[in-house]
């Protein structure tokens, strides 16, 4: 993690996100979102209560679930879409958010007592190989990347709230709660 006196202000961030291009269809940026909904897709969830957490100013990954047919989809962002959310949802993705975190305990907290009975938890996030040297790791060149994880941090996640890992790539990473 970033040491607090090296990150940046809320309104800075802001400004860093602002630069973002989530905003424009490319076949790129539809690749790198479809990455978090085939799973859904593979296990069948169009018609379960989603949860985009970490949304963004523009919600295109909610928008090409609705294409693909999840209608019931809420939005959550602290930036974007902050408001009150005490749902269970069937699945919560989760895409370029948890490196963000400001206070990774109270968010991880947040984000899994969202996940109803038997849901699925899809998280995008670039995941440390501790054999390689951070400091030539693309990941931490963002400012706004405050957190980062290894395969090691999402097993001992998944064993604190009781959730079985089910895939680790180098940036995807798939928790299910049975």
């Amino acid at each position: 993690f970033v040491q607090s006196t090296k990150r940046l202000s809320l309104s800075e961030q802001n400004l860093c996100y602002k630069n973002h291009r989530n905003n424009l269809r490319s076949d790129g940026y539809t690749k790198f979102l479809n990455r978090l909904i085939t799973p859904l897709v593979e296990k069948e969830m169009q018609n379960s209560f989603g949860l985009d957490y970490g949304s963004g100013p523009y919600p295109m990954l909610q928008e090409l679930l609705f294409e693909k047919g999840f209608l019931n989809i809420d939005l959550y962002d602290p930036l974007y879409a902050n408001q009150e959310i005490s749902n269970k949802y069937d699945f919560v993705t989760c895409c370029e958010v948890v490196e963000h975190f400001i206070n990774p305990s109270e968010s991880w907290n947040h984000l899994c007592s969202l996940l109803g009975e038997r849901s699925i938890l899809v998280c995008s996030t670039g995941v440390f190989n501790p054999s390689h040297e951070i400091l030539k790791w693309y990941y931490i060149q963002d400012v706004t990347h405050i957190n980062f994880y290894t395969v090691s941090t999402f097993k001992w996640l998944a064993n604190k709230f009781k959730l079985k890992l089910t895939k680790v790539t180098k940036d995807l990473v798939i928790l299910e709660k049975e």
